[in-house]
Formats: structure tokens, sequence, C-alpha cells
């Protein structure tokens, strides 16, 4: 008869099982589907998803940094199907020649790790200037990025050590360019009066703060017809940080298919959102098409004439 695991007893019994991994396939029960909200499409329920366990995989014994001894359920060929999930490791002893010799300095780059302590204390050191100390309870979850040196180190001599390590794989994209940009910017900041200026359509705002971070100057061309690019929101929360160059008009709507009007009532609309206090280059969404009516254009430049000028 084929077991049958909630989440939380699947996460249970992984423990209990001395860091076995239990792999599993979801089941749902027809019963526990959850009503929608009004207005919201029907969808599948979450509240009583059962797993059925394929296998279990036991972990393996290895050791790690200066000769920490391990079990690592994640790691090996036996479970090669779990990316984002890298590593999977439970360190847990009483003798301190398993822990004391802990993980000195050593790089991380592309992952992030999820560190849980159930006994014992361990302090975390970084080359970016962090450190903490976890101890029975605590948890801590470090972003490596690219460029982290870290150390892991028992503060204590002796007693029960204990407790779990995950690895977690980043997206491509987020694994080195951010670091790696950075110093590029700041070397340009440093050796010249440049500025750095980005293009990018679309719906950027949960990048902007990585933008801002990592030393741009001007971003182009702020598409505020996508979703979460609110205009006084993006003014208001990244306004005193960075530049916006463009969001002066939409070349998919309103310039192309509006009327003079609707042209110039949005042209005003932009520059008194983007315009207070500075940080605002007057440009429209994006490259001006050969559709656009001539009186449209002149409505823009006019409109712009009128309002768009720091005096």
């Amino acid at each position: 008869m084929p077991v049958t695991l909630s989440r939380r007893q699947a996460l249970v019994a992984t423990s209990a099982a001395g860091l076995s991994l239990l792999t599993t396939r979801c089941k749902m029960d027809p019963s526990a589907r959850s009503e929608p909200a009004r207005g919201e499409p029907p969808r599948e329920g979450l509240g009583s998803r059962e797993r059925t366990v394929e296998r279990i995989v036991s972990a393996q014994r290895t050791t790690d940094g200066a000769g920490v001894r391990l079990n690592r359920a994640l790691g090996g060929s036996a479970l090669s199907m779990l990316d984002p999930f890298l590593l999977l490791d439970e360190f847990q002893s009483d003798d301190p020649n398993d822990y004391i010799a802990g993980f000195p300095e050593h790089p991380h780059r592309g992952f992030e790790t999820v560190t849980y302590m159930i006994e014992g204390a361990m302090e975390h050191r970084d080359s970016v200037g962090n450190r903490g100390r976890l101890v029975a309870g605590s948890a801590q979850w470090m972003t490596a990025g690219r460029g982290i040196v870290h150390s892991e180190m028992p503060k204590q001599e002796r007693g029960l050590m204990w407790g779990f390590q995950l690895w977690v794989n980043l997206p491509r994209a987020r694994k080195m360019i951010k670091p790696r940009i950075a110093e590029l910017y700041r070397f340009i900041h440093a050796n010249s009066r440049a500025k750095v200026f980005l293009h990018s359509d679309g719906a950027i705002r949960e990048l902007i703060p990585d933008l801002v971070e990592v030393g741009v100057d001007a971003l182009n061309p702020v598409q505020f017809t996508a979703s979460g690019m609110d205009l006084a929101e993006l003014k208001r929360e990244f306004g005193r940080e960075i530049c916006f160059w463009g969001g002066g008009v939409d070349t998919q709507g309103v310039l192309p298919r509006g009327t003079p009007q609707q042209v110039r009532d949005q042209v005003r609309r932009c520059v008194d959102t983007l315009m207070p206090g500075g940080g605002y280059i007057f440009a429209t969404v994006h490259n001006i098409q050969a559709d656009v009516p001539p009186e449209n254009l002149v409505a823009m430049w006019e409109t712009l004439a009128e309002v768009g000028v720091y005096r």
C-alpha cells in the first residue's frame, strides 16, 4: 500500500530518518478545493495535498570545510533533478573532533545558503562586513552572489553541534552580473565625469533597487504602461536616487492613435509627475514611429515647451 504524507509529515519524517530524503509526487485531494474570492477564477485547493513517496535516498557520510563530518542528502548523483536545490547537509555530533575545525574563509558564488541550528553555536563572518552568531533555534539566509568570502566557525569547544544547511541555486541572471557591473560602474564614476545610462523597456520595477545599488545614474525609457510602472510611485520611491530619462508620452497608444488634446494631457501629466525636484529628462517611451500624425508631434512639442522647462 503506498505511503501518503502531508508536507509537514514529509519534513518531520526527513529529519527523523537520519536525513534520508523522501522524493514525493503530489496528489490533490478533491474535497479540499478552496473557494475563490469574488471575481476570481476557480482554483485548485492548496489546503490538503498529499504526496506519495516514490523512494527514500539515504544521506551519505562526507567531510567539508576543514574536516567537519556531515551527512549529505543532496549533492550526489542519486538525486540529480532537484535544481534549484544544490546541497542539503546535516551536521550532528557531540565529538568536538567532528566539528571543531569548522569552515574557515572560503568563497561562495552564484547561490544562497540557508542554515538552521538545532543545538550548539556557530559564528558567521563575511568579506562585506557582516557578522552574526547562530545559536539553537536560529536561522540564517545568506545570498552569496559573486565575490563573497565568508567563514562559519564553532563557538563551542564541547557538547552537541547539530544543524542543517541548504544550498539554493540562483537564477543565471543573478549569479555574477550584479557585483561585476557594480565594480565596472564604480570604476567609471571614480575615473571620469561620465554618467551610467541604462536602457530597459517593460515592467522592471523590481529591478530598480538593484540598478540603484550598482550605480546606474539614469533609467530609460520608463514604460509607464507596463505592470508596476506607475510614475508617481516610481518618483516617490526612487526619484532621489536615479534620473528618469523618458516616460513622457506613450508611443504605443496615445501618440500614434490619440487626439492632439489627449497627447497634450498625457505629456502634462507625465511632466508634472516626474519633473518636480529634478532628475527628469523628457523623452517619449520609445522611438517615434512613421504612423504618428504630425499634429500629435506638434501637440507634444508645444506642451513640453510650455510645462517642461526647468527655470
